[in-house]
């Protein structure tokens, strides 16, 4: 019955001066950006055929005064303007607690961890650095190489995963930023070996992203390690190839595995923000952590170093 009853509703600015309508109060209401808004409350009564309501609470918000929205907001309900229908949509509360914990509270408390602890700073300008050179490889390669599988990899795994990694840093979850590193390691190690293939004249004429996708799936069946050790070690040289699978081991049993992550948790006698969650702020017990993340990161950084400066030698030779 809630779609017949008029429940939202405009009166223009005028007509409300016009009937010298006085706010009874004031409230705030939390938009989900987490900024409070001031608006004024008014009592209005409607009629809608046989229905009357009275002391109906309506918000002034603009130019206009709008009834049932305060109802709608409470209730989580959307009015479709298209259908006149109104639908049920899952949100957060305007007033939600942990959203608003989230914002003022959680990730401001993990910024300043970082600005006021050396290594936890340090390991933030590396991500950040690391990011830098993502743009410097797409400037430099993007536009005349864009049918690369190594360019396009940049594209949609490198460029979403390093931000996802700075998001998680700021957020005090370590162990998603190592998942973005080895998600990206693999990404970029299956585009590099796929260009091989295009450039040997194996795959001639056949789009790139087809075959970094068979590539892919032969990782997928036979294990990341063994694609190194078989296929990879032929197409780079070997300090290259020991220093991709000694990261790919360093971001996975330790962090990405429960086995590792609870080694990792019984080591330190302190509770650190690994074993408590996200949204911890960084302390000296962190630092070893920390430290790894930091390692990490710049063995990322020379990998991609490598692998864009063999990709170009692979690229002249082509030619």
């Amino acid at each position: 019955m809630l779609d017949q009853v008029l429940l939202y509703s405009i009166i223009p600015e005028d007509i409300i001066k016009d009937l010298e309508l006085k706010p009874f109060a004031s409230i705030s209401i939390r938009h989900l950006n987490g900024i409070a808004e001031k608006v004024k409350l008014y009592q209005v009564g409607m009629e809608a055929g046989n229905l009357r309501i009275n002391s109906t609470p309506a918000i002034a918000k603009g130019d206009s005064c709008q009834i049932g929205k305060l109802t709608l907001l409470q209730a989580g309900l959307l009015l479709d303007p298209l259908e006149g229908k109104l639908r049920q949509v899952e949100l957060l509360a305007p007033e939600d607690p942990i959203f608003h914990d989230f914002i003022s509270v959680w990730v401001p408390a993990v910024y300043k961890s970082i600005l006021s602890l050396a290594t936890a700073r340090e390991t933030y300008s590396e991500i950040i650095e690391y990011y830098n050179d993502l743009i410097d490889y797409l400037r430099n390669y993007g536009k005349p190489d864009v049918d690369s599988s190594l360019v396009t990899s940049l594209i949609v795994v490198s460029f979403p995963q390093a931000a996802s990694m700075i998001a998680s840093y700021l957020s005090g979850m370590i162990p998603h930023c190592n998942l973005s590193i080895r998600l990206t390691l693999e990404a970029v190690t299956a585009a590099y070996f796929a260009d091989t293939l295009i450039s040997n004249g194996r795959y001639a004429n056949i789009d790139s992203f087809y075959i970094w996708r068979k590539v892919i799936k032969r990782i997928d069946n036979k294990g990341f390690r063994n694609f190194c050790k078989d296929k990879l070690s032929k197409a780079l040289p070997k300090d290259v190839t020991n220093d991709i699978v000694r990261l790919w081991n360093n971001t996975s049993g330790s962090w990405l595995h429960i086995a590792g992550l609870l080694r990792r948790m019984t080591k330190s006698q302190d509770v650190t923000s690994l074993a408590m969650g996200p949204f911890l702020a960084y302390d000296n017990n962190d630092v070893h952590d920390l430290r790894v993340l930091k390692d990490n990161v710049q063995s990322l950084r020379r990998i991609m170093t490598n692998l864009f400066e063999e990709w170009s030698k692979l690229k002249k030779e082509s030619r």
